[in-house]
C-alpha cells in the first residue's frame, strides 16, 4: 500500500506525457485533436489572456481611484459642511482645525484653500502656519475654475498646473461652497504628480508591471520614477511630453504594433498590442483603456510588461499548432487520449474561472485533482482562490452594510485582523434612542412611520460609518454603534465622540422638519462610554452576528436611558471625556447603576462654545463653581443654582439640582434603580 501511494505521488510533467505519447499518435487520431482540442484550448487560452489584461487596466484604475478619490470625498464633505453652516470658511482657527484634520489622514494632499470670488485666499498648507489673504488672480486657470464651480454641484478634478511653489506639477480638485444660497468661493487641494508617480511605483512592485497614466495621449500624468528634470517645463508645459520620457517603451506607444487576435480584442475592456522597441530591447506587452473627462479631457490609464509575461500562452498555442501539423502523419492513436487529458482541466478550470466571472462563489465546485504535476497545481491554486474569495465575500457580506468602505476593505486586505473567536478590546460605545416613538408607531399609519425611521437610520449609519465606526445592531428606533473595533484604532474615543456630535446636530433638524410636516419626531437620546468589552461573533452555528458584550456595553445603554432624568440629549462618562480631551462638557451627577458598585460620572456636551469673556463662558464657569458645592456646601449651592436659575430659567439640568437641593437632597450621587 505503501509503494501504491508513492507511485500515486509521482506526476509527470507535460514534457513527459508528450514524448512517451506523441511518438505512436496517427494522422487520423491528430485530425480529431485539430478540430476538437485546439479549438477549445485555443478558447481557453483566449479566455485566460482577456481576463488578465482587464484584471490589470480595472487593477490600475481602482488603485489610482483609491489613490485619489478619498481626496475629492473629504473635500466635498468639508465643502458641504461650510454651505450648510457646520463650518464657516471666514473663520481662520475652525478652518485650520479642519485642514489639519483633513491632511492627517489624507498624507497626498499638500495642503487646503478657499478661494473668494475675487481671488483673494486663504491658504492651510499641510506643514507650516495659514496664509491669509493670498492674491491668487494671476494664476491662469483659476478663472475658468471659478466659473464652472459656480453651476457646479461637487467636487471636481482641473487640469494639471505647474506649482512656482515647489517647482512640480500637481492636480488640484475643487469643491464650490455657498453660504445663505450665494456662491461664496471655492474649497480646493492638490496632489503632486510627484506623489502619485510615486504611488504608481509601490503599485508596480505589487503588480509586477509598468503602470503608467497619460494626458490627450501626449504627455505623461504619472509614471513611477517620473523625473522633472526635463528642459522646458514650467507653467506653459507642466507635463513631459512622451517622446522626452527616459523609457524603453512609451515614446513609441504609438507606432504601429503587433495586434492581438480577434477573439481577445473582441473582449478586452480596453486595448493591448505588442510593441517591439527599436533598440533591440525586446517586445513587450502594451494594455491601455481611455477616459475622456470633464472639458474634453483624454486620460489613459495603462500598463506594460514583457510580452512573454502576458501573452505567453498565445505563443506557447502557436507553437503545439505547428507542431501539431509537422507530426500530423505520425499523430494517430493516441491523440484523442491527449486531448481529453488536457483539454477537461482546462474546460474545467475555464468553466469554473466564468462561475467566478459571474460571482456565483457557492456554485463552484472543487476542481478535481489531475494526474498531470501542472495541471495539478492549477487545480490546487484554482480551488485555494476560490476559498480566499468566499471568505472576502463573506467579510463583506457581514460588514458591507454597516461599516466604512474604508475599513471594510482594510478588513479584505488582513483578514486576520478579523478576530473571529471574540477577545477582550478597548472600544467606544454608543447607544441612540428617539423619545416617544413608540407613540408615534402607535399613533401613526406605518406607510408613514417606517420611511421617515428609514430615512433617519440611514443618515445615522451613513454619519457612523463616517467616523471609522459599524452599527452592531438596532432595537426598534434605536441604534448600537461601536468604534475601535474591528479595526483597533487609538483615537476611537474621538470618533466616536465626533460622530455622537453629528448624530445630535442631524437628529434636531431631522426633528423639526418633522414636525413642519406634521409628525412629531421626537427628540433623539444618545449615551456614550468607553471602556473594556468582549468583541466577538455571538450566536450560534447557523447564526452568527458580530457585536459586543459586557459591563462597558451596559454602561453606554444606561447612559442613553438617563437623558430622562436630566432633561438632557446626550450624556458622556468620564472615561470617554477624558479620552476626547479638551471638550467643551458639564458634570451633571455620579450615577450609580443598578446592579453595579462603582458610580459612574456623568457628563453633558455642550451645544454652544464657551468662548472667554463671554456670557456663555461666566454661566458655564459659575455652574461648575456651583457644582462643586453640592459636596459640602449644600446652602451656598442652593443659592448658587437659584441664581443660575435666575440667568438661565430652561436650563433643565439646573431645575433638575435645584429640585434637588430643595428637597434635601445635595450631593451629586443618585441612584438609578431602573437598567
Amino acid at each position: 500500500m505503501a509503494k501504491m501511494r508513492k507511485l500515486r505521488s509521482i506526476r509527470p510533467s507535460i514534457t513527459l506525457v508528450l514524448a512517451l505519447t506523441f511518438t505512436s499518435v496517427t494522422a487520423i487520431a491528430l485530425v480529431l485533436v485539430l478540430g476538437m482540442v485546439l479549438p477549445r484550448a485555443g478558447q481557453s487560452t483566449h479566455a485566460l489572456v482577456t481576463e488578465r489584461i482587464n484584471k490589470t487596466l480595472n487593477e490600475i484604475k481602482a488603485s489610482v481611484f483609491d489613490h485619489l478619490y478619498p481626496v475629492e470625498r473629504l473635500l466635498g464633505f468639508v465643502a458641504t459642511s461650510a454651505s450648510r453652516d457646520w463650518l464657516d470658511p471666514e473663520v481662520p482657527e475652525a478652518m485650520a482645525q479642519v485642514a489639519a484634520d483633513m491632511l492627517a489622514t489624507l498624507p497626498q494632499a499638500l495642503g487646503m484653500a478657499f478661494i473668494r470670488p475675487d481671488f483673494s485666499a486663504d491658504i492651510y498648507p499641510s506643514n507650516g502656519p495659514p496664509q491669509l489673504g493670498e492674491d491668487f488672480s494671476q494664476l491662469p486657470t483659476l478663472p475658468q475654475i471659478m466659473e464652472t464651480a459656480v453651476t457646479a454641484d461637487g467636487p471636481r478634478w482641473n487640469t494639471p498646473i505647474w506649482s512656482p511653489g515647489i517647482q512640480e506639477p500637481m492636480i488640484t480638485v475643487s469643491a464650490p461652497v455657498r453660504r445663505n444660497g450665494e456662491f461664496a468661493g471655492i474649497l480646493a487641494t492638490a496632489v503632486t504628480v510627484r506623489s502619485l508617480s510615486a504611488f504608481l511605483g509601490e503599485v508596480a512592485a505589487r503588480m509586477g508591471q509598468t503602470p503608467f497614466i497619460l494626458l490627450n495621449n501626449t504627455h505623461v500624468l504619472a509614471y513611477p520614477g517620473l523625473s522633472f528634470d526635463v528642459d522646458g517645463l514650467g507653467p506653459a508645459l507642466p507635463l513631459p511630453p512622451l517622446s522626452m520620457l527616459d523609457d524603453p517603451v512609451l515614446p513609441h506607444l504609438w507606432q504601429r504594433g503587433r495586434s492581438l487576435p480577434r477573439p481577445i480584442r473582441r473582449e478586452l475592456e480596453g486595448t493591448a498590442q505588442v510593441v517591439h522597441t527599436p533598440s533591440g530591447g525586446g517586445a513587450y506587452a502594451v494594455m491601455y483603456d481611455t477616459d475622456i473627462e470633464d472639458g474634453g479631457v483624454v486620460v489613459t490609464y495603462g500598463a506594460y510588461t514583457p510580452a512573454d509575461q502576458t501573452l505567453g500562452e498565445l505563443d506557447t498555442l502557436r507553437t503545439i499548432a505547428i507542431a501539431c501539423i509537422g507530426v500530423f502523419i505520425v499523430a494517430i492513436a493516441v491523440s484523442l487520449l491527449i486531448g481529453r487529458a488536457i483539454s477537461r482541466p482546462v474546460v474545467r478550470l475555464a468553466e469554473a474561472a466564468e462561475q467566478v466571472k459571474g460571482r456565483h462563489l457557492e456554485d463552484v465546485g472543487k476542481l478535481p485533482r489531475s494526474i498531470i504535476r501542472e495541471f495539478n497545481s492549477a487545480s490546487t491554486a484554482f480551488n485555494q482562490m476560490v476559498n480566499g474569495l468566499r471568505e472576502r465575500q463573506r467579510i463583506r457580506d457581514l460588514f458591507g452594510r454597516y461599516v466604512a468602505p474604508d475599513v471594510v476593505e482594510a478588513l479584505l486586505q488582513d483578514p486576520e485582523r478579523f478576530y473571529l473567536g471574540g477577545e477582550r478590546r478597548d472600544v467606544s460605545l454608543l447607544f441612540t434612542d428617539i423619545a416617544g416613538f413608540t407613540a408615534l408607531s402607535e399613533s401613526r399609519p406605518p406607510e408613514e412611520v417606517v420611511p421617515l425611521l428609514n430615512t433617519y437610520l440611514e443618515e445615522v449609519c451613513r454619519l457612523v460609518a463616517e467616523r471609522g465606526g459599524i452599527v452592531v445592531d438596532f432595537i426598534g428606533d434605536a441604534v448600537f454603534a461601536m468604534f475601535g473595533a474591528p479595526i483597533t484604532t487609538d483615537d476611537h474615543a474621538v470618533s466616536a465622540f465626533r460622530a455622537a456630535r453629528s448624530i445630535d446636530t442631524f437628529a434636531v433638524d431631522f426633528s423639526h422638519k418633522a414636525e413642519q410636516g406634521g409628525l412629531p419626531f421626537g427628540i433623539t437620546r444618545l449615551g456614550l462610554h468607553t471602556g473594556v468589552a468582549m468583541v466577538g461573533n455571538f450566536g450560534s452555528v447557523e447564526r452568527l452576528k458580530y457585536g459586543a458584550a459586557g459591563d462597558a456595553v451596559n454602561t453606554a445603554a444606561r447612559l442613553e436611558g438617563a437623558n430622562r432624568l436630566f432633561g438632557t440629549r446626550m450624556l458622556v462618562s468620564r472615561d470617554t471625556v477624558e479620552r476626547v480631551g479638551d471638550v467643551e462638557v458639564r458634570p451633571l451627577a455620579r450615577v450609580l447603576f443598578k446592579g453595579k458598585t462603582e458610580a459612574v460620572e456623568v457628563f453633558e456636551p455642550l451645544t454652544e462654545p464657551a468662548t472667554a469673556g463671554t456670557a456663555s463662558a461666566d454661566w458655564l464657569e459659575a455652574y461648575r463653581s456651583a457644582f462643586t458645592l453640592l459636596d459640602h456646601a449644600p446652602t451656598e449651592a442652593l443659592r448658587a443654582f437659584e441664581s443660575l436659575a435666575e440667568i438661565r430659567p430652561d436650563d433643565l439640568v439646573i431645575r433638575f439640582h435645584l429640585t434637588r437641593l430643595r428637597t434635601g437632597l445635595a450631593a451629586p450621587d443618585i441612584v438609578l434603580a431602573e437598567k
